[in-house]
């Protein structure tokens, strides 16, 4: 089978063009390429361009893992150009990302990156294959002089024609040229390498040298421009806060004015509701004692009718004055009495109650210039502790009820006066006599008048005598304790 004397069969370090073609795939699928390659603008038409042309050449190669002809070997040798093209494009453009960065900053940074990585690789598998090329080159010439001898020698052997030798030597030169022609592609695509090598090395070398000269200036002019907009704006700032201070000040001056006005206010009108309060108060109490008094004055008078008819009923009744009459009616009289003195002990509290809050509304009406006359603050609050205990303190005082008659005290004098006189007055009850006492009693008052008869004639008072005893008698079984 005759071999296609085109083919050059380089497989070595191919593989590695893989991995960075990955890289700059993975970072251009971040780009939405229908509208690059819609876009009206050209410098988005010719990045477009750049890119299918890095991607084309480049697959080609790791997809046959060879470089298989001259062709193919070109279209990678102007890889490095595309790449230079791409990497000098003005990182201003606004290019269309789809996903992954979230700005053109970032996406030219990666870019960057894999295109450095991509042009150093496929400049070595061109470094390599140049060299590879020569030394396969070298070997397929040695091995087509070596067909060439054996050949000779088989037609010097076997006498051929002259016609064979003629096809022997035209095949031969055919071979020459064909290894003549590879070898001037070859040495052409070297040259070609290294003239782009170069061009892109000085195109990179001044485009660097151009961006950092003009990066310098603009970053200067930057900073100038930012340093007196921020002198500027500091000096605008300081200026306005300086109208601020003054304003704040002026309005601190004003509402301190106000304050102490709305306080002055606020304290006269807070003494002056208060003192209207406990007036109030005191009005009230002061209702509710005129109104206990009068119900107290009025049930006085059920003691003093009680009484009426006791004496009038004594006046009228012939019964004997006695103790028990007197206290039963005087126990009476005291208990219709309790009504009224009760009555009249509220009376008298509702109107001591009435007296604090006068004294109270009269205290407050008056504490605001009492208080203005200490010019200490340590003194005012030494004051006005003091007062609290006036104003905001427990009422536990009892009211004065020494005008008022008081039925305890009085039923207990009247107990302490019965107990003296019982022991000096004997007392007898009717109902206790036994019957032996009072036979006895019979038969001394018999004995009496015998004794009164037979001593008639030294005493002529006899009769007046017995009278007397008999009502003497006679008054003590009517006594009752």
């Amino acid at each position: 089978m005759k071999k296609n004397r085109s083919v050059v069969n380089v497989c070595r370090n191919v593989h590695e063009l893989e991995e960075p073609l990955n890289e700059f795939n993975r970072i251009v699928s971040a780009l939405d390429l229908e509208k690059l390659g819609s876009s009206q603008i050209p410098k988005l038409n010719e990045f477009r361009v750049l890119i299918d042309n890095v991607q084309i050449s480049v697959s080609k190669v790791v997809a046959g893992h060879v470089i298989s002809n001259q062709d193919t070997f070109i279209d990678l040798a102007r890889v490095p150009r595309d790449l230079t093209c791409i990497l000098i494009m003005p990182e201003g453009i606004n290019l269309p990302l789809v996903h992954t960065f979230s700005n053109n900053s970032e996406f030219w940074a990666e870019l960057n990156k894999a295109c450095n990585v991509l042009s150093d690789m496929v400049e070595g598998v061109l470094v390599f294959a140049s060299i590879y090329a020569d030394s396969f080159l070298i070997e397929s010439n040695e091995s087509l002089v070596n067909k060439v001898d054996e050949l000779v020698l088989q037609v010097a052997k076997n006498s051929r024609s002259t016609s064979e030798l003629e096809l022997i030597n035209e095949a031969i030169k055919e071979a020459n040229s064909t290894v003549n022609k590879s070898e001037r592609s070859v040495h052409k695509a070297i040259e070609d390498i290294d003239h782009e090598v170069s061009s892109s090395k000085q195109s990179l070398s001044d485009f660097r040298i151009s961006l950092e000269s003009d990066m310098r200036g603009e970053a200067e002019q930057l900073k100038m421009d930012a340093k007196e907009s921020i002198y500027r704006e500091l000096a605008n700032t300081k200026k306005q806060l300086e109208e601020v201070v003054e304003l704040s000040e002026h309005y601190k001056e004003k509402f301190e004015s106000l304050y102490d006005e709305m306080k002055t206010m606020y304290g006269i009108a807070g003494d002056g509701k208060l003192a209207d309060y406990n007036n109030k108060q005191a009005e009230v109490e002061r209702k509710a004692a005129d109104e206990l008094r009068t119900k107290g004055i009025y049930w006085l008078g059920l003691p003093i009718l009680v009484t009426g008819l006791f004496i009038v009923h004594f006046m009228l009744s012939s019964s004997e004055l006695t103790f028990e009459w007197i206290l039963t009616r005087f126990l009476s009289i005291s208990i219709s009495a309790s009504i009224a003195v009760y009555l009249l002990k509220e009376s008298a509290n509702h109107r001591s109650k009435e007296n604090i809050y006068r004294q109270r509304g009269t205290q407050l009406a008056t504490i605001g210039s009492y208080l203005k006359d200490f010019t200490d603050e340590k003194e005012k609050m030494r004051v006005k502790s003091e007062l609290v205990s006036t104003f905001y303190s427990f009422h536990n005082g009892k009211a004065d009820t020494s005008n008022v008659p008081d039925p305890n005290a009085q039923i207990k004098e009247v107990v302490a006066l019965s107990k003296s006189l019982s022991k000096i007055v004997p007392t007898y009850r009717t109902t206790a006599l036994q019957p032996d006492k009072e036979s006895y009693y019979s038969s001394k008052r018999g004995s009496d008048s015998d004794y009164s008869g037979q001593h008639t004639s030294t005493n002529g008072n006899s009769t007046t005598g017995n009278t007397a005893n008999s009502r003497t008698v006679h008054s003590h079984n009517n006594m009752k304790y």
